[in-house]
């Protein structure tokens, strides 16, 4: 995540960048895949959590993209946590809350 509001995701092995993901407005500080992989869950200084589609939009033929936004916290969110089951997310920011998503 950058401080610009976008996401750049990196094979590892090849050290290739896949896909640039915008959508943030301000700096990303949180980024947590779902179990399996399918989502990447980000937050940023706009107070906000995004939900970014990976491996299943990838594996259809198209670039990952947000499927989803959340908007419940009054400053940065700073940290995120998802459930083994990728059905539900908790996300913590510099207001001092945390906030728990289904």
């Amino acid at each position: 995540g950058g401080s610009d509001g976008d996401i750049h995701v990196f094979d590892v092995e090849t050290g290739h960048l896949l896909a640039t993901l915008p959508g943030h407005t301000q700096a990303v500080r949180a980024l947590r895949y779902t179990p399996g992989g399918y989502a990447l869950l980000s937050g940023s200084d706009d107070r906000r959590v995004h939900v970014h589609e990976i491996n299943a939009g990838s594996s259809r033929g198209r670039s990952p993209s947000l499927v989803s936004s959340y908007d419940g916290h009054a400053s940065f969110v700073l940290s995120l946590a998802a459930s083994g089951d990728g059905r539900h997310f908790a996300s913590g920011g510099g207001d001092r809350r945390i906030n728990l998503w289904d």
